[in-house]
């Protein structure tokens, strides 16, 4: 199962710095690391085994722009956010990192936990924040990722360029259609393809959002920055001087509820999506 925060109000509403003018295209780049991955995850690791308070493990975990729309880079985390990252702590419980992969702004880390089935890894997935930190993105029991190339069937490419392509034109059916099951975007919504949309339009509407953003890019490219056997991580820089990533992922071998599941037939799918600098 992959990290799944019902966080809906970070799908796209984080706010643009209107004191500075946005730059060209090809400025939109990452912010850089203040440290390497590996000593990122080793320090979450460290505060789970010593069961540090909600802000000392946040410092770590959840991207800013999927926090909401009115949280600025160094808010302190809110009740609601301790509260939804309870279910993820029992995923990471046990958190041994052994192995770490950057590609650029993203990367995965691979560990041990209590909660990993026989011959897998927790793979965990991170991405450089908006302050240069390196956070969690995702985690899950997967087999081992780090040197292990996709299968030939796997897809990545074409979903990423579906789901660029389909959120531009503003096409919340495809869109909802590309989600992987255990998404944010599904299990915040529990699995309520009208409540998602709702949402987003009013995403669209805001000049400062990032779907907006994307959808008044006359021509928006998901660049691949790496892959593993089950992840492909792709940057798309925008001409607004936005830098998304873009996440995509194998789907669950385990069975996925029902409930989650139905909307959502692909083998491969987009897994989550992060604003690392804004405009």
């Amino acid at each position: 199962m992959l990290l799944s925060l019902a966080l809906l109000a970070g799908c796209g509403d984080d706010k643009k710095d209107k004191s500075k003018s946005a730059p060209a295209a090809e400025t939109a780049v990452p912010p850089k690391p203040k440290t390497t991955l590996q000593a990122a995850a080793d320090e979450l690791s460290a505060s789970l085994s010593s069961d540090a308070e909600c802000e000392e493990l946040l410092e770590r975990m959840v991207p800013y722009s999927l926090r909401g729309s009115t949280v600025k880079v160094g808010d302190p985390p809110s009740p609601e956010l301790c509260k939804g990252t309870k279910p993820v702590l029992g995923q990471l419980e046990g958190f041994k990192p052994t192995k770490a992969q950057e590609y650029g702004p993203v990367g995965v880390v691979e560990g041990s936990g209590e909660n990993v089935s026989k011959g897998n890894v927790l793979a965990t997935t991170w991405v450089v924040d908006q302050d240069g930190e390196w956070r969690l993105l995702s985690a899950g029991d997967f087999d081992p990722q780090i040197g292990v190339k996709p299968l030939p069937a796997t897809n990545f490419d074409e979903i990423a360029d579906q789901y660029i392509e389909a959120a531009r034109k503003g096409d919340c059916g495809t869109m909802w259609k590309l989600y992987d099951p255990y998404s944010r975007f599904v299990v915040a919504t529990k699995n309520d393809e009208v409540k998602y949309c709702n949402t987003i339009s009013e995403s669209y509407r805001k000049p400062d959002s990032a779907l907006h953003d994307l959808a008044s890019d006359p021509s928006p490219k998901a660049e691949k920055l790496g892959e593993t056997l089950d992840y492909g991580f792709y940057a798309v820089p925008m001409s607004s001087g936005r830098y998304w990533v873009l996440v995509t992922t194998t789907r669950s071998e385990g069975e996925i509820p029902p409930e989650l599941a139905k909307g959502h037939p692909g083998k491969v799918n987009v897994g989550e999506y992060a604003t690392l600098k804004s405009p």
